[in-house]
């Protein structure tokens, strides 16, 4: 079995022992037009049931940034989010900063600011890196 294959179960693994139950939407940012109505209508959100292990940022008093030169806020946390679904279901696209969102148990919806996708092969990610706040 290859390296990248066994280091993705081992991470969907962890994140299914550690993490907790949140539902990653991803929204249609691009919708269709209607010549007829003159509107644009967008798909509804992709639901998918995620693990996340969530992770307060330390010293946020400190101007501190994400690898991507983000600057993190008081509200703000890391989350590592499962390379897929609880039940196995792949996403539609990598997760995006400009339009998609988590929601946790208690409903709060936690924008994503930053995602950093860990690919050991190159082109499989084994678990998402996420730069949130509420």
């Amino acid at each position: 079995m290859p390296l990248a294959t066994n280091m993705t179960k081992m991470a969907i693994k962890i994140l299914s022992r550690e993490g907790s139950t949140m539902s990653l939407h991803f929204q249609d940012m691009n919708g269709t037009y209607d010549p007829e109505t003159g509107t644009n209508t967008t798909a509804p959100d992709v639901v998918i049931p995620v693990k996340v292990v969530q992770l307060d940022y330390d010293n946020v008093g400190v101007q501190l940034t994400t690898k991507t030169g983000t600057t993190i806020e008081g509200n703000s946390k890391q989350f590592y989010i499962s390379p897929q679904g609880t039940s196995g279901e792949v996403f539609p696209r990598y997760p995006s900063p400009t339009s998609d969102f988590l929601i946790d148990i208690e409903g709060t919806r936690w924008g994503i600011k930053a995602v950093k996708a860990y690919k050991p092969d190159g082109v499989n990610a084994i678990m998402y890196d996420c730069y949130v706040a509420s």
